[in-house]
């Protein structure tokens, strides 16, 4: 099943990450496009989530990042 989860700031990027780890496919949204290419880099100003984190996660493809809203029929 595919999760998305709305807005990659305080709560939503962390809340992204630790169901990603879970085993969810993660669809990460935020309006902001720099802060959508900032975290497709790995980079990220929360205390909660590291880089390594991020990019792994992406790597398996687990966790994506968008500034649409990825139409999916399982989400």
């Amino acid at each position: 099943m595919d999760l998305i989860v709305v807005g990659q700031g305080y709560v939503g990027l962390p809340l992204a990450v630790a169901a990603a780890k879970a085993g969810f496919v993660v669809h990460g949204f935020d309006i902001d496009k720099l802060k959508i290419e900032n975290l497709k880099l790995g980079i990220t100003d929360s205390p909660e989530v590291n880089r390594n984190e991020i990019l792994e996660l992406q790597a398996t493809n687990y966790l994506s990042f968008t500034n649409t809203i990825p139409k999916i029929n399982k989400a």
